[in-house]
This record gives C-alpha cells, sequence and structure tokens, in this order.
C-alpha cells in the first residue's frame, strides 16, 4: 500500500467517525427546545414573542402597500414592511446563534468529563 492509498483510507477512516458522530446528534427541532431550557429562556422566548410580533406587522404592512392608492403611501408602507422584515430576521439570527451557543457549551461539558474521567484514570494507575 502506497502513501497515497494510506491517506485515502485515513480520511475514509476519519470520515466515518464522523459521520457517526453526526448521527448521534440532535436535530433542529432539539436543539431550538433547548434553547428554550437554557439560562436565557426568558430572553428567548421575548425575543419570539416579538419576533412573531415583528412577522404578522410585516405581513399587514405589506397588505397595505398593496392596497395603497397613491405612490407616497405605497413608499411609506413599503418602507415599515422592510424595517419589520429586517427585525423579524436578526430576532431569528439571534436565536439561531443562541442555539449555536448552547449546542456549543454542551460539547464543551462533554469534552471537560471525558478529560476529567481519563485524568481520574490514569491517576489511579499511576498509584499502583
Amino acid at each position: 500500500m502506497n502513501i497515497d492509498e494510506q491517506i485515502q483510507q485515513a480520511l475514509h477512516n476519519e470520515a466515518k467517525q464522523l459521520d457517526d458522530i453526526i448521527a448521534h446528534e440532535p436535530g433542529l427541532f432539539n436543539r431550538l427546545g433547548n434553547v428554550y431550557k437554557s439560562s436565557t429562556r426568558v430572553w428567548v422566548a421575548i425575543a419570539s414573542l416579538f419576533g412573531f410580533i415583528a412577522t404578522a406587522a410585516f405581513l399587514y404592512f405589506g397588505y397595505l402597500f398593496y392596497v395603497a392608492d397613491s405612490v407616497d403611501d405605497r413608499i411609506f408602507w413599503a418602507v415599515w414592511f422592510l424595517v419589520c422584515f429586517i427585525v423579524q430576521v436578526a430576532i431569528k439570527q439571534w436565536i439561531f446563534m443562541e442555539m449555536n451557543r448552547t449546542s456549543t457549551l454542551r460539547e464543551v461539558k462533554r469534552v471537560e468529563i471525558a478529560i476529567e474521567r481519563l485524568q481520574n484514570l490514569i491517576v489511579s494507575q499511576n498509584k499502583k
């Protein structure tokens, strides 16, 4: 087996390990549910409420834009539509960043526990 085949085999094995790890990860809805259980759950709930309000507002302003008679009215409602749309997108972005933060924090805690277990195992083996 030459070096290229060894590298290809190593990459294949690593990809298989990563696929196994990813298969055991919780899905999007489980991660989103965990955000509502985290330490920032009150802020996430408030942001979600404002997100729903912004969604309703931009839908309503879109309707008002559609039924407006004059160009000035259309510009006015189009600006409010865009403002509410941007607010809604920003709120969703923040919630997804919180979801990523809690997921990353959970993984860091798992690694800390694994390191502590390994350290205890090494210490107990050195005492023997």
